[in-house]
């Protein structure tokens, strides 16, 4: 694994596809999903101080399980769930801010020429609508999500998919995401792995899953300015 500070500011440039994970990568999606998720809990009357803290990545059921505990039964959750897609998707996302440098950094890797993607646990709509909020939607040529055709998809089938659309071999694709998870995926389908350290996967996670590379903020990924 290369050194943090050493990573190279052109390894993505150096691929022919790149493909990115959303929240914890491209966006700080965190304020507008634990808004909504306590605006759920609410709802159900249950008071969220004192609740297990919101963990961000794992797919909304898991994440609100997590949450609430093991005490609440399943048609609760299932209920939440259906809730809470409700109201985020009709949001303007407000407390969503893009990290630093990624408006800039899809700019350029999109103006060299390079194929960009997105792999991500969040649904096809919620996605496409933060997408074109954010001002980002055009830059990519696949949007891929967990329900896709209304069928589960996990990330490494999302992979799969980006190559083989793309006409991408492996090693001519770069995904970078900011958990465990999303390295182990790329690992799997033999990508190049960048693993994200600022976002909300734990760095110890994200180390032990052995990423090619790994970047402490998504600046590090942009070229040096002449």
């Amino acid at each position: 694994m290369k050194s943090i500070e050493k990573i190279d500011p052109l390894l993505l440039f150096r691929h022919r596809c790149v493909v990115f994970d959303f929240d914890g990568t491209l966006c700080d999606s965190a304020g507008d999903i634990l808004a909504t998720l306590y605006e759920v809990v609410r709802l159900h009357g249950i008071d969220p101080d004192g609740l297990n803290p919101a963990r961000i990545g794992p797919p909304l059921p898991l994440m609100i399980r997590q949450v609430v505990g093991e005490q609440i039964d399943q048609a609760v959750i299932d209920s939440m769930v259906v809730e809470y897609r409700q109201i985020y998707e009709k949001s303007d996302f407000p407390a969503s801010p893009l990290y630093p440098g990624a408006t800039d950094l899809l700019r350029q890797l999109k103006s060299a020429g390079i194929r960009l993607a997105v792999a991500t646990n969040k649904k096809e709509r919620s996605t496409h609508h933060i997408l074109e909020k954010k001002g980002l939607l055009s830059f990519f040529d696949e949007v891929l999500s967990s329900d896709r055709n209304e069928e589960k998809w996990d990330k490494e089938r999302m992979l799969r998919y980006i190559l083989d659309v793309t006409h991408t071999k492996p090693d001519e694709c770069g995904f970078i995401g900011d958990t465990g998870g999303d390295v182990l995926a790329g690992k799997k389908v033999a990508v190049t792995t960048i693993g994200a350290l600022y976002g909300y996967g734990t760095a110890k996670e994200v180390l032990e899953s052995g990423p090619d590379y790994c970047c402490e903020r998504l600046t590090d990924l942009l070229p040096a300015k002449r």
